[in-house]
């Protein structure tokens, strides 16, 4: 087999349609800087995954307003850490209904948690999901 390292945003992967069995996506979709760019990365995952393939996901979610992070007055979803980071916060149930209309399903209820990273405290969002295409 022949690896190799593509760098490249989420909302555009440079890989073909139905490539991976699985996708790892640890901390990548809450650092996207709008609400749109977040749901084109996970439209992107699921194009790049084989039916039955599976995305193993980490991201920050919104659970309650966090004083360690500031909202954008100008972008919904959209916080600030306090050195200017942006971030994309949803609801879990909101992140859940994003992957399902992608085809992308819960293996298994996801964890949810708190912890605390170099930033602050972060809500966090984990779980296995398999992609079900019904097309």
């Amino acid at each position: 087999l022949l690896h190799r390292v593509r760098k490249a945003g989420v909302q555009q992967l440079p890989y073909t349609t139905e490539s991976f069995h699985i996708v790892i996506a640890h901390g990548v979709l809450h650092n996207t800087n709008r609400y749109e760019k977040f749901v084109q990365g996970i439209k992107e995952i699921a194009r790049v995954l084989k039916n039955g393939g599976f995305l193993c996901i980490n991201v920050f979610y919104y659970k309650t307003h966090n004083p360690s992070i500031k909202m954008s007055k100008k972008n919904k979803h959209v916080f600030y850490t306090d050195i200017g980071l942006p971030m994309v916060l949803l609801p879990k149930d909101e992140i859940v209904n994003i992957l399902a209309k992608h085809d992308l399903l819960p293996c298994q209820t996801p964890a949810t948690y708190t912890s605390v990273v170099s930033t602050g405290m972060r809500d966090v969002f984990r779980g296995v999901f398999i992609k079900k295409s019904s097309r």
